[in-house]
């Protein structure tokens, strides 16, 4: 007797990518509005965002996301107080089961964050067109990408449909160790989103969480691809840029805020996580919006 394979249905396909962005915007940003005819979703990444879809007016908050459907008009702008940042994804998808994304507005869970990450990593691996760009109308592969890049770019983007669609939390992690170093990774970042002016060192860290250094640098490793004071550096970064968009404070005082001595370290900071100094990211933002 033969085996018999199985055809595996697809209720949730992906067939084309049309654009993948990600937006670090001024408090005052607005944009006039478009409708194209393939689908849209736009995740706040932080911040917040007040969107229109058709004749609807809805506030988008960190953690957040909305869907436009094909042929729909939509628009967003700032809340005048808070800088954002977005992600939008747009693509088209021959599944009936789509329907049910009509309008749909919802707070996302772990998973489905970690997929929207991986799909904004997997792009930069694919694409040489900016992720920031928004002015395109086709976004440009790299001569070569690492193999299964695109792949998984279609994979992510099905998977985060399909736990929408069942309204299920995010599926857990499949070891203990993982689980261990997940947990311990949030504890310490939220701790360091708390405390970005405060000198803290690995050994700060090791003594808050109490657990060894070693233990400490193998959580970062894993969650963040990266060490615990440079994962640190990058959220200092993280605000100063959002802090320059809301355009509230000088760069010495952006620098004061985030526990640097001097505006020229903070300067040098900045630039080797950003590839810019302060000012020329400032003047990039305002260069962006006036597309």
């Amino acid at each position: 007797m033969g085996y018999e394979g199985t055809e595996l249905m697809r209720d949730i396909a992906v067939d084309k990518l049309y654009t993948v962005h990600y937006f670090e915007y001024s408090k005052s940003y607005a944009y006039p509005g478009e409708a194209h005819d393939f689908w849209e979703c736009v995740y706040v990444d932080r911040g917040e965002i007040i969107a229109t879809a058709g004749e609807r007016e809805i506030r988008l908050c960190r953690g957040e996301i909305l869907f436009h459907e094909p042929n729909e008009w939509h628009t967003l702008r700032a809340n005048g107080i808070v800088a954002p940042n977005l992600v939008v994804l747009s693509f088209s998808s021959p599944s009936p089961a789509m329907a049910a994304f009509r309008g749909l507005h919802a707070k996302l869970g772990q998973r489905s964050r970690e997929l929207i990450s991986g799909i904004l990593r997997e792009s930069e691996a694919v694409f040489s067109t900016p992720l920031g760009n928004p002015g395109i109308m086709k976004m440009e592969k790299r001569e070569t990408s690492p193999l299964g890049a695109e792949q998984l770019i279609r994979a992510y983007l099905e998977e985060l449909l399909i736990l929408l669609l069942r309204s299920e939390p995010a599926a857990q992690s499949s070891t203990l160790r993982h689980r261990i170093e997940g947990d311990l990774f949030l504890q310490l970042a939220d701790h360091m989103q708390k405390n970005l002016a405060a000198p803290l060192t690995l050994s700060d860290l090791a003594h808050y969480a109490g657990v060894s250094e070693s233990t400490v640098k193998a959580a970062f490793r894993a969650r963040a691809g990266m060490g615990a004071m440079a994962y640190l550096i990058r959220l200092r970064i993280d605000a100063a840029k959002v802090y320059i968009r809301e355009g509230n404070y000088s760069l010495t005082q952006i620098a004061e805020l985030l526990g640097y001595d001097s505006i020229h370290y903070f300067s040098r900071q900045f630039r080797s996580v950003t590839g810019m100094a302060p000012s020329e990211y400032a003047r990039s933002v305002r260069a962006i919006e006036k597309k």
